[in-house]
């Protein structure tokens, strides 16, 4: 399999910035279309073999590719030095280490 040209590979990274702000913009509206733009985002991501920054994979739902909004349609808890994310819609779980700051 050939790689891709480098020129589709940035044209695919804009495309996936636009769907993830297309979807920001109308989760309040229209959650399911939110979630569309996520999953042609995800395709695109996949099919031209691009990298999601961590910008954009903390957004979103891995499992059913709903748009986390923290207090809305996600849980975020902070324990032991772990970011625990928690989708409402499916339940599926996010753990990502973060560094605590120091108590004095």
């Amino acid at each position: 399999m050939t790689q891709k040209p480098v020129w589709q590979k940035q044209i695919a990274r804009e495309r996936i910035e636009i769907l993830f702000s297309e979807a920001e913009k109308t989760f309040k509206s229209n959650p399911k279309r939110a979630a569309e733009h996520i999953k042609a985002a995800h395709k695109i991501a996949m099919r031209y073999r691009v990298r999601m920054g961590p910008q954009f994979k903390r957004k979103f739902c891995k499992k059913c590719f709903s748009y986390l909004k923290p207090g809305v349609t996600s849980t975020v808890r902070l324990n032991d030095g772990v970011l625990i994310t928690t989708c409402k819609n499916c339940g599926a779980v996010k753990r990502m280490p973060y560094k605590p700051k120091n108590k004095v």
